[in-house]
């Protein structure tokens, strides 16, 4: 409960009474690990999980949380491998109907990658079809179709034209669907979990690409957008906004900062603020407007929920964007945009690096425990001024 409201100290002090009063305590070790990888404590959040995992080698939570505590540390060999026992996978071990076993690198499999997750982790484990594409044009595979949320089907066809693509069917609500209605019409001989793709083609960190961008949006929309930017923002510095997830349940909602925690960044002189955020939101924006005098305005003609097309041309022709940790932030780095994001903690996904390897034009600011929100978009806005004043 304490972990869940996020006070730290007092939680990782729970897991410590835990574990001294049951020394076989696989919950009290996995508490106490969480509270370090909260904190960015990374090798004692190593030590606790392998304590963890020692008592409960069949629970596969705790394991799939090892792995994301070694991959923050940089050990990509073991974490991967653990990594397999996250709960999404398993989920897609159970799906019926699947058409063939798991890719291992055989030579001239038709290989189908099978969604999991929700669209960030889509988009994250997306940074592979290049790799995917290599070995279809080199013939190590003989086809691939990838299974992918709607919304991005323009861009993945536009980036990826010789691969083939599948909407994704999560089945009755929301679970796994019948694997063999993915693979109608191909004729798929081998399966690979998206999230396994890291593990074939990310086994050191050498092997991530230097540079930004592995989706390309529309360049007709990005001249559109630009000409309605150079229209309406005049010299002033075009930033897109998203401050929270569409998803927004109490747990969750110590993840992001209200609009107002944002007061930093909307006080800045000088900018065009444009709204990427993607649930309902126009009382908010009215109200920070009204309260900070920025000029903050909706893109015209765009569905910033359901056009992911658009919205990754409106990015691009942005000067910077400005995310939480959402799939705005994820689309940001797909495209290779100029992009601050600001999370809750760093986590797996730097893989132990300062910036994140799978999108280096992304730069990204943690709230430290018992630091607010607004402190820490205050140091959000520091950086954006500081960019600034260096472009310009």
């Amino acid at each position: 409960a304490a972990y869940d409201l996020d006070r730290i100290g007092e939680a990782e002090q729970a897991g410590r009474r835990a574990v001294l009063l049951d020394p076989r305590s696989a919950g009290g070790y996995g508490n106490r690990a969480q509270c370090h990888y909260r904190t960015g404590q990374y090798g004692a959040a190593v030590v606790n999980g392998r304590r963890a995992t020692l008592l409960a080698p069949g629970d596969r939570q705790i394991s799939a949380n090892l792995a994301s505590y070694l991959l923050a540390c940089g050990e990509l060999e073991e974490g991967w491998r653990l990594f397999h026992h996250r709960p999404a996978r398993h989920a897609i071990e159970l799906a019926h109907g699947l058409p063939g076993p798991v890719w291992d690198g055989e030579a001239g499999a038709r290989l189908l990658v099978l969604a999991e997750q929700g669209l960030g982790d889509e988009l994250l484990f997306a940074s592979c079809w290049r790799d995917l594409d290599a070995c279809r044009a080199d013939g190590r595979l003989a086809a691939v179709r990838i299974e992918i949320d709607g919304r991005l089907r323009a861009l993945a066809e536009r980036s990826y034209p010789a691969l083939d693509w599948v909407v994704r069917n999560r089945g009755p609500a929301g679970g796994p669907a019948d694997a063999a209605t993915r693979s109608a019409g191909f004729a798929a001989t081998h399966i690979l979990a998206a999230g396994d793709l890291p593990a074939r083609f990310r086994s050191q960190l050498a092997d991530f690409p230097t540079c930004g961008g592995y989706l390309s949006p529309d360049a007709d929309r990005v001249t559109e957008f630009r000409r309605w930017l150079a229209a309406d923002a005049g010299g002033r510095r075009r930033i897109g906004l998203c401050w929270r997830s569409g998803m927004t349940s109490e747990e969750r909602a110590k993840h992001y900062p209200t609009l107002m925690d944002c007061q930093p960044l909307l006080e800045l002189a000088d900018r065009f603020i444009v709204v990427l955020q993607y649930d309902d939101c126009a009382d908010e924006i009215a109200d920070a407007a009204a309260r900070t005098g920025a000029v903050i305005r909706f893109p015209p003609d765009l569905d910033r929920h359901d056009d992911l097309d658009g919205v990754a041309a409106l990015i691009a022709a942005l000067d910077a964007t400005l995310s939480a940790d959402t799939a705005v932030r994820a689309i940001a780095g797909a495209v290779g945009a100029e992009t601050i994001g600001f999370g809750l903690a760093a986590g797996w996904v730097t893989l132990g690096r300062a910036r994140s390897p799978w999108h280096p034009t992304v730069e990204s600011v943690y709230r430290a425990p018992n630091e607010s929100w607004f402190e820490t978009i205050a140091r959000v806005a520091g950086i954006e001024s500081a960019r600034s004043r260096a472009r310009y």
